[in-house]
């Protein structure tokens, strides 16, 4: 399991708006969407990050969460 060291360093809007943040850890970079949870959990080089981010953003139609 990795762990953050720092926050999000990259963010993308989805199509409904809702984040995808790329956030460094030790390892390499991850990324979640924040309107459907989708992630990559496995640290990887910042460019491959973020091209992953980007590319869900530009199809996952997620708008973003309500507090409860």
């Amino acid at each position: 399991m990795s762990t953050t060291t720092r926050g999000p360093v990259i963010r993308f809007q989805t199509l409904g708006g809702a984040h995808v943040h790329v956030t460094a850890r030790t390892g390499g970079y991850t990324w979640q969407c924040q309107g459907c949870d989708q992630a990559e959990e496995f640290g990887q080089p910042l460019p491959t990050a973020r091209t992953a981010a980007n590319g869900h953003a530009g199809l996952c139609r997620s708008i973003p969460k309500t507090a409860t």
